[in-house]
């Protein structure tokens, strides 16, 4: 055949095929460019309208249980990981020495109001000698009045010589005796008011003496602690027998009536943020579930490695210092049913998504 028959030729069927594939193609293509900038557009708006970030952990309030006073523990009650209720025994110490700390300062009371009773009543008998020598000192006077109104009406009598110079004599006499018993009587007034005992002193001791007896009890009960709130013992690996110093961290006890997700979002999602706002929680500890908070608390405040300088503000770390970027503020939320509660672990993994409000 020739090779103008050969390029006369009619196409055969084979060779019509791979213009429409080429189109199908080309449109397949087009059209998943097209949905990926969709999916994109969509993705960074929803993005905008409800910010999300996997940055994020689980949180709960918790405690470094220590005694308040030094001993030896005789009793540790709980185990590592064991959940307890507000008021159940964590540790006990050794209370011998407090036991007799209080036995000695109520001994010391008993000792004081003893005193305090004979005080008083020997503050009652000097009483009665004072009422006495004042008796005695109204009598002196009444006698000295006397003998001063008798020798005065002598006086002009003897001038006239209606009595005798031995009666005006007697008469003088008897005054100056009376005179003399007053002052006697008044230094008997003032040796009985001295000797009445004071009672503030010993009042004063032992008001002293039943603190101390009070603080002795404080410390005796402080042998024994007990759980301040409902939670988890953690951390916890000592046997008993060990000697503590008040202050001493033995374990933590962590508070699960309440667990949150501290979410560090970046500073442009912060302003859809607000308190009250819900949220929807994924804890990693249960990936299957999805749990909704509340925002109780938006940061205000953070440190950077430039400004570093171990103050109270959380600390969140720029990864490249070379690129401006996003500061990143903690959130607060409240999960606001932590059902079950052992999914809640402190430090896990958590992803935190602003939900559409109603």
């Amino acid at each position: 055949m020739s090779e103008t028959e050969a390029s006369s030729a009619p196409p055969t069927k084979e060779s019509g095929k791979h213009p429409m594939l080429r189109i199908i193609a080309g449109l397949l293509s087009l059209a998943v460019i097209l949905g990926a900038i969709a999916l994109g557009a969509w993705l960074l708006v929803r993005g905008e309208q409800f910010p999300r970030t996997d940055d994020a952990s689980v949180l709960a309030r918790y405690t470094a249980v220590a005694t308040e006073v030094p001993g030896r523990v005789v009793e540790v009650a709980v185990e590592d990981g064991q959940a307890v209720e507000k008021g159940d025994l964590l540790v006990r110490l050794d209370p011998t020495s407090y036991q007799l700390a209080v036995e000695e300062a109520a001994a010391q009371v008993s000792v004081l109001e003893a005193e305090l009773a004979e005080a008083e009543r020997m503050r009652e008998a000097a009483r009665a000698e004072v009422r006495v020598a004042e008796a005695n000192l109204e009598l002196a006077l009444a006698s000295e009045q006397l003998a001063a109104e008798t020798l005065a009406r002598l006086e002009p009598m003897v001038e006239r010589s209606f009595v005798t110079a031995e009666t005006y004599d007697e008469a003088r006499a008897s005054l100056q005796e009376a005179q003399a018993s007053v002052v006697a009587a008044e230094r008997q007034v003032t040796a009985a008011r001295l000797a009445v005992p004071e009672l503030e002193p010993i009042r004063q001791q032992l008001r002293a003496a039943r603190i101390n007896e009070r603080q002795a009890a404080i410390e005796l009960d402080r042998c024994t602690v007990v759980a301040p709130y409902d939670g988890r013992v953690v951390n916890l690996d000592f046997p008993p027998g060990r000697m503590v110093l008040p202050g001493e961290p033995l374990f933590t006890l962590v508070d699960t009536s309440e667990w949150f997700v501290v979410a560090r979002f970046r500073e442009g999602d912060l302003r859809r943020m607000s308190v009250g706002k819900k949220v929807d929680v994924e804890v990693l500890t249960a990936p299957d579930r999805t749990y909704t908070g509340t925002v109780v608390n938006i940061g205000w405040g953070i440190q950077t490695d430039a400004q570093f300088d171990a103050t109270e503000l959380p600390f969140v770390r720029a990864e490249l210092d070379w690129v401006r970027l996003a500061r990143r503020f903690p959130v607060r939320i409240r999960v606001d049913q932590p059902d079950p509660v052992e999914t809640f672990r402190v430090g896990a993994s958590a992803v935190a998504t602003l939900r559409e409000q109603p």
